[in-house]
């Protein structure tokens, strides 16, 4: 409960425990600012010695300490509504910002497919009670590509995949 400020520098705020919280004042208000959003580097210096001793030790299927979630990373950044008006709007700085953040994840993914963990997990909230968050068609365009890529790289390593997602999902569940 209270304020918490995760590593990219959203600030959730907290009503309950338990929970992540919301972002209430988006970290990126406005496109001419999009440089200045800070992607944490230091999340890709993890004790590789120390991530595959534990996977040694252990009888577990064991997953990667990341989670790429790119859609709600963007929602992190911009705040709820911004996201969605961009998901419409298509600025090209949308696309300036998906990159960096897709970019940086496929590092820490590639960062931890090369330890002995048996699995990369990505993740990204898409449908509500009743349907898909946002169009199919946006859904291919945008994020589909991204959800390949870490897949096709958990498979090069050798690695599982999975993927979560949390609703009414049918729409793109022949895409997955």
């Amino acid at each position: 409960v209270g304020t918490y400020v995760d590593e990219w520098g959203c600030i959730f705020e907290n009503r309950q425990a338990g929970i992540i919280g919301e972002v209430k004042t988006p970290l990126l208000e406005k496109w001419e600012d999009v440089d200045c959003v800070r992607i944490p580097e230091e999340l890709l210096s993890v004790d590789v010695g120390d991530v595959n001793s534990f996977c040694r030790n252990s009888d577990k299927f064991t997953y990667a300490g990341c989670c790429p979630r790119p859609f709600e990373r963007l929602q992190f950044i911009r705040g709820t509504e911004n996201t969605f008006l961009d998901l419409m709007d298509q600025p090209e700085e949308l696309f300036v910002l998906l990159n960096r953040i897709h970019r940086f994840f496929m590092k820490e993914m590639e960062l931890w497919a090369q330890t002995e963990v048996d699995g990369l997990f990505f993740m990204d909230d898409w449908g509500s009670q009743a349907s898909l968050l946002i169009a199919p068609d946006i859904w291919r365009k945008i994020f589909k590509p991204f959800y390949k890529e870490y897949i096709d790289l958990a498979h090069h390593f050798g690695k599982y995949a999975m993927m979560h997602s949390d609703g009414h999902i049918m729409e793109i569940l022949p895409d997955l």
